[in-house]
C-alpha cells in the first residue's frame, strides 16, 4: 500500500486509521462499562445503608427473626424458640456490658412470663443501656454493639438460666 503522508488530497494517512481505530475500540468499551455501572447501580450495590451491620446471635436454642434499634435506642427484637422444650422468658434486658442486674420482667400477667412453646415466636421492646448504664441514643446510623440478656425457665427441668446474646445493629 501506497499512503500519502501530508494527506492533502483527502486521502486516509495509516496514523489517522489507528487513532479512529483506537477512538472506536475504546469508547465501546467505556460505553459498555457505564451500562454496567449503571446497572450495579440501579440495583442498589452502591447503597450503603445495605452495608449496615447487623448481627444477634444466642448460644442457646434461640434466635432473632428481626432486630431493630431506633435512634432513642428501643429495641424492637422477634425472639424465635428452637430448642428442644418449651421456656418461659422472666426477664431480659439490652445493655453494652452484658450485665444481668437490669432484667426487666415482661409484663404479661398474670404471670409475668411469655411463654414460648417449640417453633414460637415473640417480640420484645425494651430500651437499651450504654456501659455507663444511661439510655443509649444517638442519630440514624450509629452503631449499637451490644448484648441481649434473657432470663428464662425450661419448662421441662424447671431449670432457671440465663443466656446472652451478642447483638450489632445500627440505628434507624
Amino acid at each position: 500500500m501506497d499512503y500519502k503522508t501530508d494527506g492533502s488530497d483527502g486521502s486516509l494517512e495509516p496514523k489517522a486509521q489507528s487513532a479512529m481505530e483506537f477512538l472506536t475500540t475504546y469508547g465501546w468499551m467505556i460505553l459498555v462499562l457505564a451500562v454496567v455501572i449503571g446497572a450495579l447501580y440501579s440495583l442498589g450495590l452502591f447503597n450503603s445503608s445495605g452495608l449496615q451491620p447487623y448481627q444477634c446471635a444466642f448460644r442457646i436454642g434461640l434466635t432473632c427473626g428481626h432486630a431493630s434499634i431506633s435512634s432513642s435506642g428501643i429495641i424492637t427484637i422477634d425472639i424465635v424458640q428452637d430448642s428442644q422444650f418449651p421456656l418461659n422468658i422472666t426477664g431480659f434486658a439490652c445493655n453494652q456490658d452484658g450485665s444481668y442486674s437490669d432484667l426487666t420482667a415482661p409484663y404479661n400477667p398474670p404471670s409475668n412470663q411469655i411463654y414460648l412453646g417449640v417453633g414460637q415466636n415473640y417480640t420484645i421492646s425494651t430500651q437499651c443501656y450504654t456501659k455507663y448504664g444511661t439510655a443509649f441514643s444517638g442519630g440514624v446510623g450509629k452503631l449499637f454493639s451490644g448484648y441481649f440478656v434473657i432470663g428464662y425457665t425450661d419448662q421441662v427441668t424447671g431449670e432457671n438460666s440465663i443466656t446472652t446474646g451478642k447483638l450489632e445493629l445500627t440505628t434507624t
